[in-house]
Formats: C-alpha cells, sequence, structure tokens
C-alpha cells in the first residue's frame, strides 16, 4: 500500500507527456538489454569455466583410475604368478627354496617395485622374504585375516605403518585349499606419489581416502589443508560432500572395483575475486551506459515531442479564435511538414473568417430592416443553413457539419411541437456530442442501448440533450475520454430512460437537490432543472429526475416516462 501513491504518481506522469512515454521507452530499449547482455555474458563465461574445470576433473580423474588399475592388475597377475610357483606353498618348501623364492619374487616384481614393497608371511604372519625390510604383520586382524577369510580374493586396505598410512594388497597363498601363507604389496605415500605423479599441479591438491574419509594419500593443498576432518564434517551433518573448500573448488571419484575414493582439490579458473571484479566493472559499465542513454534519450525523445508540444500549443490559440498563430518551419522531416501544412490551414481558415464576416455583414445590410422590426428565431436557423452551405462550397467540412447540426437542434428547439419520437431526441444528443467532439478533438463518446421498439415512442423533447449536456459540463473535467450511454427499457406501464457516464460522479448536496426536487439553489444546472420541471409539470409532482452516482465511477440519472400513443410513421 505504501508504494502505491508513488507508483500512480509516476504513471500519471509518463501518461501525461509524450516526451516521458519517448524518453522512459528509449531507455528501457537501449539500456535494459546493454545490462541483460553483460550479466548474460558473465553467466555464460562462469557455465563455461565450470565445464572446463569439471572437464579437467573428469580427465584427471580418469588417468588416477586408469594408473591405478594397471597397478592393481599388475600386482594381481604377480600374485597369480607366485601362487602358481611350488616354492611358496609352505614354510618347509620356502625354507628349503628361499634363493629360489627370492629370485622368483624378484622377477615376478621386477616391474612394480618402484610403486609397491612386496613380502611374503607366514601363516602366523612372519614376513619371510621382502623386496625392502621385513617386517611382521598381526594374523588376527588386518589385512592377513582378512586374506584368511576370503583367500581367493585379492584384498585392497588401507593400514597404519609407524604413524603412516599404507595402502596394502594382499592375497592368500593357498596349498590344497589350505592357506600356508601370504603375499602383500605395500604401496607407501612415496609410492602413490611416483605413481600419481603430473596430475595435478602443486598449486592444486589430490587426496585418495577410505569409504570412512580416512586418509590414504594427500599430496599438495590437500596435505596442508585438513581435507579428510573437513569433508568428514560436512559428510555427517549434510550427508553429503562440500562442494567448495577454503578456495578450492572439490570434486570427489570412486576409485573402480575398490572401497577408496579420489577427492581433487582445484583452483577455479573463474575465482570470486575475478567475479566480483567483474561484476564491479559491470555496474560501472551500466552506470556509464545509463547516463549516456539518458541523454541520448531525453534530446531524441525531445526532438519528438517538442513539435508536438509546439503544434499543441498552437492548436489551442486556434480554439481560442486566434487564426494569426504560426508554428516556425525549421526542419525538414514530416513535422516539418505537418507545421507547414497547419500554418496553410490556419491561413486558409482565417481568410475564410474573414471572408464570411464579410458575407454576414453584406447579409446583415440587406436585412437590416427585418431584423429591426423582429429577430425571428427562424432567421437564426435559416443563417446556420447558409453558414453549412457556404462552409461546404469552401470545403470547410468540420464548419459546415457544426452548423447542420446546430441547426437541427436550434430547428427542434423552435418548434412548437411539445413531444418529439425517442429516436429524434437520440438524434439532437449526437448532434450535440458531434459539436463538442469538435471543439474538444473527439474527447466524448455517445453509446446507445435502446430496443428498436422503443425508437417511436413519444417523449417530451429536449429532455435527454440538457443531461448530456450537464455530463460534459461537469462530469469529464479531468477525465481524458468521456462514454455516455442513453438506455431504454420497456415495462408494462412505463418506458424506463437512463443516462450515465463514467464522469468524476456528482457531489452529493448536488444529488439530494435533484431528489428533492428542490431547486432554490440552482447553481449553474439549468438545464436538469428544465428537464425536472417540463417532466412534473406533464406527469405530476410524482415525476422528476433520480439521480445516483455509480459505484464504478460516474453519475446515473433516470427517467420515467408512461406509455402514451406511438407516432405514426413518416
Amino acid at each position: 500500500m505504501g508504494h502505491s501513491k508513488p507508483v500512480r504518481s509516476f504513471n500519471r506522469m509518463i501518461r501525461g507527456s509524450f516526451h516521458n512515454k519517448l524518453l522512459v521507452s528509449f531507455l528501457a530499449l537501449s539500456f535494459i538489454p546493454i545490462v541483460l547482455i553483460g550479466f548474460l555474458m558473465v553467466k555464460i563465461l562462469q557455465d563455461n569455466t565450470k565445464n572446463e574445470e569439471v572437464k579437467q576433473f573428469n580427465a584427471a580423474a580418469k588417468e588416477v583410475d586408469y594408473r591405478f588399475g594397471i597397478i592393481f592388475s599388475g600386482i594381481k597377475d604377480a600374485f597369480s604368478t607366485l601362487q602358481n610357483d611350488p616354492s611358496f606353498y609352505t614354510d618347509k618348501t620356502f625354507a628349503s627354496n628361499q634363493a629360489q623364492a627370492y629370485s622368483r619374487l624378484y622377477e615376478t616384481t621386477a616391474g612394480y617395485r618402484e610403486y609397491a614393497d612386496f613380502a611374503v608371511y607366514s601363516i602366523n604372519g612372519t614376513c619371510l622374504l621382502s623386496t625392502n625390510e621385513l617386517l611382521d604383520l598381526p594374523d588376527y586382524w588386518g589385512i592377513l585375516r582378512d586374506a584368511a577369510q576370503a583367500p581367493e580374493n585379492v584384498i585392497i586396505s588401507a593400514e597404519e605403518e609407524n604413524n603412516q598410512s599404507v595402502l596394502r594388497i594382499a592375497k592368500a597363498i593357498r596349498d590344497q585349499n589350505t592357506v600356508t601363507g601370504y603375499m602383500v604389496a605395500s604401496m607407501k605415500s612415496s609410492n602413490i606419489s611416483y605413481l600419481l605423479a603430473g596430475i595435478v599441479s602443486s598449486q592444486e591438491g589430490i587426496h585418495i581416502v577410505d569409504s570412512s574419509m580416512e586418509t590414504v594419500y594427500a599430496a599438495g593443498t590437500a596435505d596442508i589443508l585438513n581435507v579428510n576432518s573437513e569433508i568428514r564434517s560436512q559428510v555427517i551433518r549434510t550427508g553429503s560432500i562440500p562442494s567448495y573448500l577454503d578456495k578450492y573448488d572439490v570434486y570427489l571419484k570412486k576409485i573402480p572395483d575398490t572401497e577408496f575414493y579420489t577427492i581433487f582439490l582445484k583452483l577455479p579458473l573463474l575465482s570470486n575475486k575475478t567475479l566480483s571484479g567483474m561484476y564491479r566493472l559491470l555496474y560501472l559499465l551500466g552506470s556509464i551506459s545509463i547516463a549516456l542513454c539518458f541523454a541520448a534519450a531525453w534530446l531524441f525523445s525531445r526532438s519528438f515531442s517538442e513539435p508536438l508540444k509546439q503544434m499543441n500549443t498552437a492548436m489551442k490559440k486556434v480554439q481560442e479564435g486566434d487564426l494569426n498563430v504560426r508554428i516556425k518551419e525549421n526542419r525538414k522531416d514530416e513535422f516539418g511538414t505537418l507545421s507547414e501544412n497547419f500554418n496553410m490551414m490556419t491561413e486558409e481558415l482565417d481568410n475564410f473568417v474573414e471572408q464570411k464576416i464579410e458575407t454576414q455583414k453584406k447579409l446583415s445590410d440587406i436585412q437590416i430592416a427585418m431584423m429591426t422590426a423582429q429577430l425571428n428565431p427562424h432567421f437564426l436557423y435559416n443563417t446556420l443553413d447558409t453558414i453549412k452551405w457556404m462552409a461546404k462550397s469552401a470545403h470547410a467540412e468540420p464548419i459546415a457539419l457544426l452548423s447542420a447540426k446546430l441547426a437541427r437542434i436550434l430547428r427542434t428547439s423552435i418548434d412548437r411541437q411539445p413531444f418529439i419520437s425517442l429516436k429524434e431526441e437520440c438524434q439532437l444528443c449526437a448532434d450535440y456530442i458531434d459539436i463538442q467532439n469538435i471543439r474538444f478533438n473527439g474527447k466524448f463518446e455517445l453509446d446507445f442501448s435502446i430496443p428498436d421498439s422503443l425508437y417511436e415512442y413519444e417523449i417530451p423533447k429536449l429532455i435527454l440533450q440538457p443531461i448530456v449536456e450537464n455530463s460534459i459540463k461537469h462530469g469529464f473535467e479531468d477525465v481524458e475520454k468521456g462514454i455516455i450511454t442513453i438506455k431504454a427499457e420497456e415495462t408494462e406501464e412505463e418506458i424506463r430512460l437512463i443516462v450515465s457516464d463514467s464522469g468524476c460522479g456528482m457531489p452529493e448536496e448536488m444529488l439530494k437537490k435533484i431528489n428533492k426536487h428542490d431547486w432554490n439553489d440552482r447553481n449553474g444546472h439549468i438545464g436538469l432543472y428544465n428537464v425536472d420541471m417540463i417532466l412534473r409539470l406533464n406527469y405530476g409532482t410524482a415525476s422528476g429526475l433520480l439521480a445516483m452516482n455509480k459505484e464504478t465511477g460516474g453519475t446515473e440519472i433516470e427517467i420515467l416516462i408512461p406509455k402514451k400513443k406511438e407516432i405514426e410513421n413518416v
């Protein structure tokens, strides 16, 4: 509600000025596309950079999966080869062929020792041989227990060794379905770093975690930031990993055929700082654009509205009777042509009026004796008829039309016949509206809602035209377009005539005077007084006007006419 008044004031300002309409239109057509295109370009840039980040992540994740896949596959193949070597079946055979077992171990794992340390363990977890240092493992928990419980599978698990995470791959050694030992490959951080070298830059990070989000390996910024703690906390709170950590975008991908995940920390191609700078630049350019657009729109709209303003001022002076007004012809476009035509029109109209005045003087001299004796209203009618034909001969159609319609009204008013048909009364109202529209540039509209069967009923003459005149005089002062409607309805005993308008309504004090027939102070409403008196004189004191204001705006005046004999068709 608080914003409705400023909005209405703005709308009135726009509707009330062609210059303002042009100004707002030019601003909208120039500034809005610039702003929209600017923001759209930033959004497209964001989307493109985000898509590029996703492509880079997918490529890096694919490379990680490929390298781990190659290593895991090679280690599994090495385990299968060693499994088929009798030297590894039992502790006894291993002890008798230890040299051969070492040789076979080094020979089989030759292509993978840069990526993992290989060792063979007894059934109780004693390290029998290793490509690095001998380190016993417990057989009652951890990866050896998992391998013993699933001897046919290769087990991949992360364990702690000297306070560091180690990724281990293990498989049980079986002799006729009996577990006799274990083969284990251990990938330390140095081995994984060698395996994943070159996938991410030093300013970015890569993180390998298990299904519990425990760190297995971290490099780059992932080794500096407490990634697993932050991600685990986010997963506990929301059930999903964060998409942003510190100043890095976070991407997660599961390593195929394992329970491990790769987490990438990537610097955004378009950082928030850069994005904020782009928006600030966009706002600055938008401010400059709106200033330039406003200046250009003001000059351009003024070049349109100023000639119209001059034309409107000149037309008002013509309406006031000044036919000597002229518009400066300083343009070569359509407005210049319009100004030239206006000047030609006023000059011809001035000449016509002078000729008409001269003709009227001559006519007055000829008829001076008769005018001195008696000024009969019929003479006025004849004079208007003369003006009509003179205007037609001079091709001044508006004046001819004005004279003809005024003459018809005058002829009806001086006719001694007190009653006319409803059709004739409606024609008088239409003539009156046409005259006013000539004067006020088509400001008024008259509509009829009357059944054809009622047009020939007799009513007192000049009871509708004064009501129409009253609406125009008092109801449409602040209205751009005035609409008057005349309705007729028939009952068994009377005809109901209603004249309604879309104006500003009638003051309550005036409504009371009309409805109470209190005409002691008529206050300029002599026409309504005459109509009310005609009705009451013809149909009794119970008759007269009944007025009310409509809820939708405007006034409605009702007349009840008792049914009389229809006048004969002429």
